[in-house]
């Protein structure tokens, strides 16, 4: 994402973030979302599975995919190829676009590992259910800390996934006020890790759940296997930590 292959190629991403449409692609009139997966270099990335959350395609040769989008779903995504960095916007994952109806075109640009993973982490951050702002003020001084802690102590590199009941919810009431400033104390410069979560109480990891929610936070966290899992961990409870466990 920090380079761009000269001046057309600038030019062309100018043109395509002002009208929504790729400048190399013509859009077929038989879809209605279609891109192109590259690297920053601008190379195409074949092979990616491309969904919203209904329909699933992969790219092609040339990185390119295209789809019929279902009136009912909200995002475009990626399921995140192995040898690619996890890219970030405002310190969390973002392998998504909101799906637009004046636009057709959704890019994505993957930046490459410097090194070839062959093993990582995983972390579990489970039902931090934080219920008022003792809880949340316990996530930030006790429980985030302690899963970077943790995860500095580990080789290779580090993903975590929420997993729960983040917020507090019960009958008529819920502490859905406090998701913002969860999501905050949960980008990844202080938990030293990528935090693939959802802004909503409640969260499951699975293809179905991101189609039919209109949250801007995004579809559920798609990833394809990027090597053998070193260990796992499993934190938090009302913003302390509960257990641990490894593998």
């Amino acid at each position: 994402m920090r380079k761009l292959s000269g001046f057309f190629l600038s030019l062309g991403l100018c043109l395509a973030l002002a009208t929504g449409i790729s400048s190399a692609q013509t859009p077929d009139p038989r879809f209605d979302v279609c891109g192109q997966v590259r690297d920053s270099e601008g190379h195409p990335i074949p092979g990616v599975v491309v969904s919203d959350n209904y329909s699933v395609t992969v790219t092609d040769e040339d990185g390119r995919y295209s789809f019929v989008r279902t009136p009912a779903s909200n995002w475009v995504f990626i399921s995140l190829p192995s040898g690619y960095e996890v890219p970030l916007r405002q310190g969390h994952p973002c392998f998504y676009r909101k799906l637009d109806d004046k636009r057709l075109s959704y890019d994505f640009v993957l930046e490459k590992m410097r090194k070839e993973e062959k093993a990582f982490n995983l972390f579990f951050i489970g039902d931090p259910q934080c219920q008022n702002t003792l809880h949340v003020n316990r996530l930030k001084t006790e429980g985030i800390p302690d899963v970077k802690a943790y995860s500095r102590k580990q080789k290779g590199n580090c993903y975590a996934v929420t997993l729960g009941d983040i917020a507090y919810t019960e009958g008529g009431r819920n502490t859905n006020y406090l998701l913002p400033i969860i999501r905050e104390e949960m980008a990844a410069d202080k938990a030293g890790m990528p935090v693939f979560h959802r802004r909503q109480p409640r969260f499951r990891v699975c293809c179905g759940c991101g189609g039919r929610n209109k949250s801007d936070s995004g579809p559920a966290p798609q990833q394809d296997v990027r090597g053998r899992l070193r260990s796992c961990g499993l934190f938090l409870e009302q913003g302390r930590r509960a257990y641990r466990f490894d593998e």
